[in-house]
């Protein structure tokens, strides 16, 4: 290339297709932004895009590329957004050292790497936006979690990862979008999660990740594992929380705590639990006596009826006999007129 000031290479959404192994970008050392994204390159990965000192940001997303994120490039000082989603990558574990790193639907059927000695001592300094979704990795979730600082949005969702989910996703101070939904994991809610200080205060708002990667809702999605137990009361201290997705596979009826953030979640939000219940759904717990369940509500032929039909009732009778008095009271004409209907009635009788 010989644009060697070039700072912005910006080619998305054409129609270019080719092999690119060959290109070399050594000489582009003011280059900045890179974005190849849906396109149909095929070819190794850019190996020479390390030797950019001025890098910050590189979108190959969306193409056939093969190969590895090799230890010069997430060595990179500059380099703070990295997306390589639905390529042919393998070898996980050289791609978690950036500030925002998105890797969803590659490298396929891997396991999760747990393997200490690919954080720093001091941990992740840099990373805040984990995405892994849709990779179908196994294993358990890493113990290097425990080292994240500055992590705001993680995505491990549609993998094969099993056991429980760790008390230390409880941690981290930024943390405002957690995304575990279609694993394996097996375990009751994890208390520590009740514990996000980025839900608790509206500072996730300041959290929002660069890039464009703004608007998004502080979320908990736990949907299609194996969770049980126990919803925590502790929830509702999450004051600042927009979506709570998550199924409890449970047999026991479980009561939705009424007070708190739970109550101001919608009905979808519960959707898929079958057994849950409470004044947030509009259906009442059963009480459990002998082994025999009974509803502490009285049964219709229709189905139940509710305690708030009865309240309707009462207020509609009220409301109607007070209009009445009242008009009676203040128009004289029309006083007249229910008095001389009275008695015209009486001599009937």
């Amino acid at each position: 290339m010989h644009c060697i000031n070039l700072i912005t290479i910006n080619l998305r959404n054409n129609f270019l297709e080719g092999d690119i192994s060959a290109v070399d970008f050594s000489r582009l050392q003011q280059l900045s932004t890179l974005d190849f994204g849906n396109k149909s390159l095929t070819g190794i990965l850019l190996l020479s895009l390390y030797t950019c000192e001025s890098l910050t940001v590189v979108r190959l997303d969306v193409n056939e590329l093969e190969g590895q994120i090799v230890p010069e490039m997430a060595a990179m000082q500059s380099l703070s957004f990295l997306t390589l989603s639905a390529n042919r990558l393998i070898n996980i574990t050289g791609a978690i050292r950036i500030l925002i790193v998105i890797l969803s639907q590659k490298f396929m059927y891997e396991a999760m790497p747990d393997d200490k000695s690919i954080m720093d001592s001091d941990g992740f300094q840099k990373l805040q936006l984990l995405h892994l979704g849709g990779c179908q990795l196994s294993g358990r979730m890493p113990s290097w979690l425990t080292k994240f600082k500055t992590l705001k949005v993680l995505e491990f969702s549609f993998n094969q990862l099993t056991g429980s989910i760790p008390s230390c996703l409880g941690s981290p101070p930024r943390l405002f979008y957690l995304d575990l939904a279609y694993n394996l994991f097996s375990s009751e809610f994890p208390q520590e999660l009740c514990r996000l200080s980025a839900l608790i205060s509206s500072h996730y708002e300041k959290q929002q990740p660069k890039f464009g990667l703004t608007n998004i809702p502080p979320t908990i999605r736990l949907r299609k594992n194996s969770l049980s137990g126990n919803i925590p009361l502790q929830i509702g201290q999450l004051k600042f929380l927009h979506v709570l997705d998550q199924m409890w596979q449970t047999t026991i009826f479980k009561d939705i705590p009424s007070r708190g953030q739970l109550a101001t979640f919608d009905m979808k939000s519960y959707k898929g639990n079958p057994n849950l219940c409470g004044e947030v759904l509009l259906r009442m717990c059963p009480l459990i006596n002998g082994g025999n369940e009974q509803n502490n509500i009285p049964e219709a032929e229709n189905g139940p009826i509710m305690p708030w039909f009865y309240a309707n009732v009462d207020l509609g009778y009220a409301t109607g006999f007070s209009v009445v008095c009242t008009t009676l009271l203040f128009k004289d004409s029309w006083r007249h007129a229910y008095f001389k209907f009275l008695n015209c009635w009486n001599n009937l009788l």
